[in-house]
């Protein structure tokens, strides 16, 4: 094997443990196996894990950030610590590697590791081991079961949304803050406020806080030979993230994109006043709404008699490996393009523009974001074109000019005011009403559609860490135009769903029934969302893509000063509007599939 420049991995091997803890994966080394020279040290982790290279093909990186961390441990000289840990982020695309932040995913597996491979004796039912992070100096005591002498993996510490369960280990930090910035709280003060309109921030600052130490616990599980270890992170009496710490192997892969330093637990949501909660924005109104989709289909045939025959929609045209449809009530020339691809997903979200100066705008605020792609010819119906992507890689087209669809014959209405005859055929579903993307975070995306397209928060979920793992944004007046949630698998790109609405909730009901005729899969539903109050029926249409039949109720929104409703965890465990248990599979499946 060679890594970049053709460094060469020494023939005998490097002996490591392959481990996974949450969505980080990393390869673990005893500092005594590596060499002693940090250029050295470094050309050879690079090289096993194929750094340098997209795809990683020449080491056993997972082309992810989140699959290139390395832990490097070896005996502490300390008094106070028996083991120093030293974290290193690999790049992917670019042979690079740093030791400037520490990884709490990669910190769960090293208490073990140093059992594993000696460097601390198991003392009875339980082993402490005090660990020196290389990183930032600071100390962390790790308490984890070892019954017999060995580690053990198995428990029945289970944590909310997250399958299975895994015993604990317990971690104690000591003066862990400020350790990156010197401070307890980076600036200094309790509470600062930003003049966002003038050129220096201005801060109030109130009397700091007293350090504290920061206890979590994780609950970790091993499998057999050559299995997968599962760790979860959790804090004492309360939720975490789960974590899963991949079996030993003679060969490795690890993982981790640099990431934010966690924070310490919350036992509930940040009060009524807090930013999270509380932060009103207002709508731009440049962009007027959604205006269709491309979905990507390996089973084009399939796809199209579902939506034509099952959803009612009607086909408008078709272009090589594409075909337009169209929903009864869409003034404009088509609502979904769906394209014959080699797997599913969506290739495209198209917005249109309140005008033509609305248009400019919002290309030039895509620009200054570092987002957009450029200019083309636009799509059937469809004007000149600017396409852009989000932060998280979905890729979107933004446009003014659009043709209104002109109906003749056996589709043209009575009323002159309505787009389309009613089809009476399948659901006949009135409209696109939203598109739920999956993302590696959700945060970033949001703040994207809020603060360069000009959207807004209606509802969002907050997590007990005071992370956001889905938002709900809209353009107008309908409560919400596109959707972000966080992907569990860390990747990027992929679709959770697209959503088409119905006249009435009685529609719902009797989608369900056609959808049984039809043997279209039902994944969930018929029932209420408690978030936005949708009412739901989830489908698979025959290449793979979630499909939403949905009523919104009519509900909408004028407030002009609209503050985000957050949901907290405990919350969502409830489930639906009327108790109905989240299916696993909504939090699993996505399109494309994950290899």
């Amino acid at each position: 094997m060679t890594g970049p420049g053709g460094t060469p991995v020494p023939g005998d091997g490097v002996r490591c443990m392959l481990m996974r803890g949450g969505t980080s994966k990393g390869l673990y080394f005893l500092a005594g196996d590596l060499p002693a020279d940090p250029a050295e040290r470094d050309a050879l982790l690079l090289a096993v894990m194929g750094s340098g290279h997209p795809m990683q093909v020449d080491g056993v990186g997972g082309a992810h950030p989140l699959a290139a961390k390395v832990a490097v441990v070896s005996p502490s000289q300390r008094e106070d610590a028996d083991i120093d840990y030293l974290f290193l982020q690999l790049g992917v695309d670019e042979p690079t590697i740093t030791d400037r932040q520490n990884c709490g995913n990669i910190l769960a597996g090293v208490g073990p590791f140093a059992v594993e491979r000696g460097l601390i004796g198991a003392g009875g039912e339980s082993t402490t081991a005090r660990i020196h992070m290389v990183n930032s100096r600071a100390l962390v005591t790790a308490t984890f079961a070892t019954p017999g002498g060995e580690v053990r993996y198995a428990g029945d510490t289970a944590i909310s949304g997250v399958p299975g369960t895994a015993a604990p280990i317990l971690l104690r930090f000591t003066d862990t803050a400020g350790s990156a910035t010197g401070n307890l709280l980076p600036t200094g003060g309790v509470r600062d406020v930003i003049d966002r309109g003038a050129r220096r921030g201005k801060r109030r600052h109130r009397p700091a806080a007293p350090r504290r130490h920061r206890r979590r616990a994780c609950p970790v599980s091993r499998g057999r030979a050559r299995g997968r270890h599962r760790a979860s992170h959790r804090a004492p009496g309360g939720r975490g993230r789960t974590r899963h710490l991949r079996q030993p192997a003679a060969r490795a892969a690890g993982g981790g994109r640099p990431h934010r330093p966690q924070a310490v637990r919350r036992d509930r949501l940040p009060g009524p006043d807090h930013p999270v909660r509380r932060r009103a924005m207002p709508l731009l109104h440049d962009i007027a709404h959604l205006g269709h989709a491309e979905l990507l289909t390996p089973e084009p045939d399939r796809s199209l008699w579902f939506f034509t025959e099952v959803l009612g929609l009607t086909q408008n045209g078709a272009s090589g490996d594409s075909v337009y449809l169209r929903t009864w009530d869409d003034y404009e020339h088509h609502s979904l393009k769906l394209t014959a691809a080699a797997t599913s997903g969506i290739r495209r979200t198209g917005l249109r523009a309140s005008s033509e100066e609305a248009l400019k705008r919002r290309v030039a605020e895509i620009e200054a974001a570092g987002l957009g792609i450029g200019w083309r010819d636009g799509d059937a119906g469809i004007g000149p074109t600017y396409l852009f992507r989000d932060p998280d890689g979905h890729e979107f087209e933004l446009y003014w000019e659009t043709e209104w669809y002109r109906p003749d014959g056996a589709l043209k209405p009575a009323l002159k005011n309505q787009a389309q005859a009613y089809p009476g055929r399948g659901v006949s579903v009135r409209r696109l009403d939203h598109v739920n993307f999956l993302a590696a975070r959700t945060q970033p995306n949001g703040d994207f559609v809020s603060g360069v397209l000009g959207g807004r928060v209606t509802e969002q979920i907050v997590l007990d860490d005071g992370s956001i793992s889905a938002q709900w944004l809209h353009f107008a007046q309908k409560s919400y135009d596109l959707v972000y949630t966080n992907d569990w698998t860390g990747s990027h790109r992929r679709l959770h769903h697209i959503a088409f609405a119905t006249d009435t909730r009685e529609d719902i009901l009797r989608a369900a029934d056609i959808c049984l005729d039809r043997g279209v899969f039902i994944e969930t539903g018929p029932h209420k969302h408690a978030i936005q109050q949708t009412f739901f029926l989830y489908v698979y249409e025959p290449g793979g893509n979630r499909i939403e039949l949905c009523n919104p109720c009519a509900r909408l929104i004028f407030a002009p000063d609209w503050a985000p409703v957050s949901w907290t965890e405990a919350e969502r465990a409830k489930g639906q509007a009327w108790g109905l248990a989240t299916i696993p599979s909504f939090h699993t499946h996505g399109t494309p599939p994950v290899p």
